[in-house]
């Protein structure tokens, strides 16, 4: 008998569990459903956005704070939910310059951007999950979130990503990578000359191969396909369809040494003479110089030429160098030098060459709280013809931009945490009304399993 009565409790035990899941799941994709047909409604109400949004939040966290029952079996309540990460979190932001507008824009259409500053609300909702059959492994998640604004509420928008990756094993010599990502989110406003709701969409379909030529020595190929679109600029619509392989030596330690080659090809729906193809080449790392500092850097030559119009075109050497000291137990510095050709998606100018700087701390002032700090200097020389900005016949544009922040976490409990943030920056530009400066604030919370 007392044997019976424990395979029922763990029965009860596995059946709440997926039921607190099934809710989950069902619940936010109801809403999903609900903020949707919101938004894509223009005689909706806000009211009941708003009802959707915090309904969405309520459902999630309760979901996720479900218990088991009291004399469940904990082994069958972790056997259920291991590999399945359920996540909920709400944020409220105060920023001075939401929309990065300078003044003096700002002074032109008093009635729309007399006031620049506003606050806006973040509810998110999501999961992430890993599992294994065999040698192969699986990784999906997801995540959908809705941004309302106090002021500025033409710009509320739903947005989310998702992901599918399967990592491959083929025997004892061959490994790789197939996967998918999705994201939508709200076109930045720092590109954009009068702000505007563009809602983009990125689509990535990747897949990679690596075979081991020797124990020490890797040799692989990638290929990737993306569609970039917006639901207001028909002009920054693009496919990207690109290509690379490199060829790298793994030492008894783990660090590497490699060099690698790409080729991209970027196709755009309306604009012809702006596409253009890539091409790179160059080494990589990723050393451990001691345990406590590590140097990961690719350099290398990068040329893009257009079809047409060759003033467009670029070469040069660009790269990434990344340094990672870990000070103390409980310090770790980042610094980061970059230069690079534009890949924002979102930009009107042709391209910009990125020259950049940062430095990121992160101090673990107690077992459940830490501290970070950034600080990052930008600079983006836009080369060639600039299309859709205030007038094409200026000279180039070259913007500085500067930022610093600071957060505080705090993990209340193993999967609860508290953040409190601030930042502020400003971008200085040769080009008339494109200065602006901002600070912003921002209170989150999260839960999850």
């Amino acid at each position: 008998m007392h044997s019976h009565k424990k395979v029922t409790r763990g029965t009860s035990c596995r059946q709440r569990c997926r039921c607190s899941v099934t809710a989950f799941l069902s619940s936010g994709l109801s809403i999903v459903r609900r903020i949707i047909r919101h938004s894509k409604t223009s005689g909706g109400s806000p009211a009941q956005a708003h009802y959707a949004a915090r309904f969405l939040l309520i459902a999630a966290l309760f979901s996720l704070l479900v218990p088991p029952p009291l004399h469940a079996q904990t082994d069958d309540w972790l056997d259920t939910l291991k590999g399945f990460h359920p996540y909920a979190s709400a944020s409220i932001t105060g920023d001075t310059n939401v929309l990065r507008i300078s003044d003096a824009f700002s002074a032109m259409f008093p009635e729309r951007f007399g006031s620049k500053s506003d606050l806006y609300y973040t509810v998110e909702a999501g999961f992430d999950t890993e599992f294994a059959l065999s040698r192969q492994r699986f990784l999906i998640g997801g995540r959908i979130n809705r941004y309302e604004f106090a002021r500025f509420d033409q710009f509320d928008y739903t947005g989310g990503d998702v992901h599918a990756n399967w990592h491959w094993v083929f025997g004892n010599l061959w490994e790789g990578e197939v996967g998918y990502t999705f994201s939508r989110k709200l076109r930045n406003f720092i590109n954009q000359n009068v702000p505007i709701r563009d809602v983009g969409e990125w689509n990535n379909v990747f897949a990679s191969a690596n075979r081991w030529l020797t124990t020490r020595w890797r040799l692989g190929a990638q290929a990737n396909w993306k569609d970039i679109s917006f639901s207001s600029t028909d002009r920054l619509k693009k496919t990207v369809v690109g290509f690379g392989a490199n060829l790298d030596y793994i030492s008894r330690k783990g660090n590497s040494l490699g060099i690698d080659a790409a080729y991209a090809l970027t196709r755009f729906d309306i604009g012809n003479d702006r596409n253009f193809y890539d091409v790179s080449i160059g080494p990589s790392a990723d050393w451990h110089l001691t345990k406590k500092t590590r140097l990961k850097a690719n350099v290398g030559f990068k040329a893009r030429i257009h079809d047409v119009l060759s003033e467009r075109d670029f070469d040069g050497i660009v790269g990434r160098i990344k340094a990672i000291w870990k000070a103390t137990a409980k310090t770790t510095l980042r610094a980061t030098a970059w230069r690079d050709i534009s890949q924002l998606g979102d930009e009107i100018a042709n391209f910009a060459v990125i020259d950049g700087v940062s430095l990121d701390i992160t101090w673990n002032i107690a077992a459940k709280t830490s501290l970070r700090s950034l600080a990052s200097f930008e600079r983006r020389n836009f080369q060639g013809n600039v299309i859709g900005d205030i007038s094409p016949t200026l000279v180039d544009r070259v913007d500085k931009l500067t930022s610093v922040g600071v957060w505080l976490d705090w993990n209340a409990r193993r999967n609860i945490l508290f953040s409190l943030g601030f930042s502020a920056g400003n971008r200085d530009s040769t080009r008339v009304l494109r200065q602006y400066d901002f600070q912003y604030l921002q209170a989150r919370f999260s839960i999850g399993l």
